[in-house]
């Protein structure tokens, strides 16, 4: 073991290389590491936890806060799953660690969870032999993990089949909840583009800004069906595709039905594919080759309804007499609190590294805390209920007034986008593009001052859905997300921005402008921003 070094709040850790390439900086609680796969957001291992002697999975975020949106949605799900505490069939969360380990100012992170040999997805795509059993097993589980989150009112808005850990006794638990959020309240609009596009339900294919939990039953639905038949059962090519096969599976939509949809032209566009393929599929036909069991032929065809009023709910699909061989009251459990998502307030999209970064420290203080671990433990395991009513308060938490000091502090990073978009809006490739997906993530910058007038160099990046692309799921090459060099003169006082420049660089000077700090010369208008 390489030598130890001492980081926040006493703990200590050491650096374990797994290949030429990847090193992992760990508690020295965590033992016999060995890489395993990479995971949303980054490279996992497996190892031994000595304290109490269970094997763990380590995932590694490198880099967590390039992208401050992405950094935003593991905060989302940090904070989620401990709230949730230690369900059955939700991952559980058992420590967090950073890298460098002794800074406040850190770059990595480090999630411990409990370990599962794989994916819902691996199994189905094995070859292994299913039987029945496993069928409804693997659907009560899932449902009954589901009900704890939407008791919690949250939703978790991208289950699929990769997104559903499993043992090899077939215990299932579901995890990646950096889509999830709760519920707002009636008419409050929310973004449509979630959920892998396979498992969308119709309502976010036709771009409604409100909706409900009953997006995950239908993801439900269609996970089912691909236990059944081994294979995604919706396979569009784009989301226009998607609703087509929908429409084909389900057959006409009503009128009654046809209010749920909350856009005239998507309305226009279903009532065209409804007089397309007004017959719906005999669900009873087409799945015979995989179940002769009416009752489950019942249950896919009561989740897959087009209108989510009438879809059958977590609770109803749960007493379903296809699962009544694992119902058991006892193992349907409630959340007894609903997860409170406030610090999200005043950040829709990005929130400001430094804020990200304090709430993270809070959470690691609260389990070493909470878990008895620190640099002297040699055991103790703890024992967790189910998730309070709320995140205990911290002394590490921000106050009000560091609140405000934080976001006075981050006033430079929300100048920098105003730059940027600027730059974008001047970018020659921008109208084969429609609006932007998100802000630009600024890389780096330069500022100068130049005859009286400030100078800012920016590199950002910026993604954008071009024809055709609906959401991060349907892009189709890494073209859609593109780095970007501008240079503009900021007024400070009256915040006006003249466009200098606007480019894309290629790779080589994007190294020379984020590791060497060496930024192309522009000297005027439409001039070419080569490195000087």
């Amino acid at each position: 073991m390489s030598a130890t070094t001492t980081g926040l709040y006493g703990r200590k850790y050491y650096t374990e290389k797994l290949s030429n390439t990847q090193r992992f900086e760990v508690d020295v609680r965590y033992k016999n590491l060995k890489m395993i796969g990479a995971g949303a957001y980054g490279l996992v291992c497996k190892a031994t936890d000595t304290v109490t002697g269970e094997e763990v999975a380590i995932k590694k975020v490198r880099d967590v806060f390039t992208d401050l949106v992405d950094a935003k949605r593991i905060l989302r799900e940090l904070k989620l799953l401990m709230h949730l505490g230690k369900h059955a069939n939700i991952v559980h969360i058992r420590d967090i660690m950073i890298n460098p380990p002794n800074s406040e100012d850190f770059k990595d992170l480090y999630i411990v969870t409990n370990k599962y040999d794989c994916d819902l997805y691996r199994i189905l795509n094995s070859g292994q032999t299913l039987t029945d059993d496993h069928f409804s097993w693997f659907l009560y589980q899932l449902l009954c993990g589901l009900k704890y989150v939407h008791s919690a009112n949250v939703m978790h808005r991208d289950l699929k089949p990769s997104n559903l850990l499993v043992n090899a006794n077939c215990d299932l638990a579901l995890c990646d909840f950096g889509l999830a959020r709760g519920e707002p309240g009636p008419g409050v609009a929310m973004t449509e583009y979630v959920v892998t596009r396979w498992y969308r339900a119709p309502e976010l294919l036709c771009e409604n800004t409100t909706y409900d939990n009953m997006v995950d039953m239908w993801s439900v639905g269609l996970i089912f069906a691909e236990i059944l038949t081994k294979q995604p059962l919706l396979q569009g090519k784009d989301y226009m595709d998607q609703l087509s096969r929908i429409i084909k599976l389900v057959g006409a939509v009503s009128d009654e039905d046809m209010k749920c949809i909350q856009v005239d032209g998507a309305r226009e566009m279903v009532s065209a594919l409804s007089k397309k393929y007004p017959t719906p599929k005999d669900f009873s036909e087409f799945f015979a080759p995989y179940t002769k069991d009416p009752d489950a032929i019942d249950l896919l065809r009561r989740m897959l309804a087009f209108n989510p009023s009438k879809r059958i709910t977590v609770d109803e699909a749960l007493k379903h007499k296809y699962l009544s061989d694992h119902y058991d009251k006892s193992t349907i459990l409630t959340c007894p609190s609903r997860f409170d998502a406030d610090f999200e307030d005043g950040y829709p999209d990005e929130m400001p590294k430094a804020l990200i970064q304090q709430y993270m420290r809070s959470m690691m203080k609260e389990m070493i805390s909470k878990n008895g671990k620190n640099s002297s433990s040699s055991g103790g395991n703890s024992s967790s209920t189910a998730a309070s009513s709320k995140t205990s308060s911290n002394e590490d938490d921000p106050t009000a007034y560091e609140l405000e000091l934080l976001e006075e502090k981050d006033t430079k990073w929300q100048k920098d986008e105003l730059i940027a978009d600027a730059i974008l809006a001047q970018h020659p490739v921008r109208p084969k593009y429609r609006p932007w997906m998100r802000p630009p993530t600024v890389l780096t910058f330069k500022r100068s001052e130049k005859k009286g007038r400030i100078r800012y160099k920016v590199l950002f990046k910026a993604r954008s859905y071009a024809k055709g692309v609906r959401s991060h799921d349907d892009l189709k090459s890494q073209h859609e997300t593109r780095k970007i060099f501008g240079a503009a003169y900021f007024d400070e006082k009256t915040r006006e921005i003249d466009v200098i420049c606007s480019s894309e660089p290629d790779e080589q000077q994007v190294m020379e402008m984020k590791v060497k700090k060496k930024f192309p010369s522009v000297t005027g208008k439409d001039k070419a921003c080569v490195i000087s």
